[in-house]
Parts: structure tokens; C-alpha cells; sequence
């Protein structure tokens, strides 16, 4: 993945993206969940763990890949299984750095993790985020992704947190109007 961008001086400089998979505590992958759970933090207030199983996102159970721009890690994402019988995969910490935000990283790493699931074998992704994280939404919208009920229930606050699916079987139906008004709080 190429493009250009503008410097600080206004020239244009050309960057690269590669990707790449990645045990979920590898030091680039768990430097990028770090980094999303601080985010978070300052956003919310609170924040799911960074912590988890890196079994979970080792294939053929799930897949982590990291983005990288110049060599330095920049963005991420994973899935893992959420539902064996009905071929679900949830897909996880998406994150970005801000500086690197605006150039398409964060729609290419879940474009490919929704081919690599689809090839796994998985008929069905699922994913949250919450209200305050508007190109996140906009982002699962363009994708089209739909709102579903919330799946997370125990621990999520249901003024904040959006669930949303999409069927990898469907043809591209495109782009789905979503927003912080979504109305499936579940």
C-alpha cells in the first residue's frame, strides 16, 4: 500500500504500508494495543485490558497483523473466534497512531482481516466500539457493517458501546449509514 503525503514543509513525501502477521505479544503488536488502550483511557475513562491469550488470535482460531510505514509499526488489528457453530470472528483492537491517520491503514488492515477470516472459513465478523469514536463509525459504515444488538453485555456501558456484524457471504451491499445515534443499543 502507497501513498503521498504533505510534510510539515509542504512537500510531498511518498510512504509505503506493509502488513504483516503477528503474535499478539510480539513487542510491535502489544506497543500498538498499549497504545489503543491509552487512547481509550483518555476517551472513556476506562478501557478494555490489553491483555489477552495470544493463542486466541493464532490461526486457525484468529490472526493479528500489524501495519507498518518506514520499518516503525503504526496500526492493528485482529480477530479471534467468537462463535464456533455459527462461523463468527470478532475482530479486536483496531487501532492506528494519530499520526498516521487519514491514509486508509485502518480500512486495509480490516479488509484484510476479513478476507483472511472469510478464507478461514468464518461466514460472519462482529466488532464494537463506542459512540466518541466517530471514524471508527464511520469507518464500520463505509465498510457495511450494520448494528446488532451488543454482545458484550456484562461489562459495557450501553450509553457508549455500538456493536455491529457483518456477513462476509453477502455480495458488497456498500456502504451503511452509521453513527453515534445509532439506534441497537441491545
Amino acid at each position: 500500500m502507497t501513498g503521498v503525503r504533505t510534510d510539515a514543509g509542504g512537500h510531498a513525501v511518498q510512504w509505503q504500508v506493509r502488513f504483516a502477521s503477528r503474535e499478539y505479544d510480539h513487542l510491535d503488536a502489544s506497543g500498538l494495543v498499549n497504545a489503543l488502550y491509552e487512547e481509550q483511557v483518555a476517551r472513556y475513562g476506562y478501557a478494555d485490558p490489553a491483555g489477552a491469550d495470544p493463542g486466541e488470535y493464532r490461526r486457525p482460531h484468529g490472526l493479528f497483523l500489524v501495519a507498518y510505514s518506514d520499518g516503525l509499526p503504526v496500526g492493528c488489528g485482529g480477530y479471534r473466534t467468537f462463535d464456533v457453530q455459527a462461523r463468527c470472528a470478532e475482530v479486536k483492537k483496531m487501532f492506528v497512531r494519530p499520526e498516521c491517520r487519514g491514509r486508509g491503514i485502518g480500512r486495509e488492515v480490516l479488509r484484510r482481516l476479513e478476507d483472511q477470516a472469510e478464507a478461514s472459513g468464518f461466514r460472519s465478523v462482529i466488532l464494537e466500539t463506542g459512540i466518541r469514536n466517530e471514524a471508527a463509525l464511520a469507518l464500520y459504515g463505509a465498510m457495511g457493517y450494520q448494528p446488532r444488538p451488543r454482545y458484550a453485555i456484562a461489562y459495557r456501558d450501553p450509553s457508549i458501546n455500538r456493536a455491529f456484524t457483518k456477513d462476509l457471504t453477502a455480495p458488497d451491499a456498500g456502504p451503511t449509514p452509521l453513527g453515534a445515534a445509532s439506534p441497537v443499543r441491545g
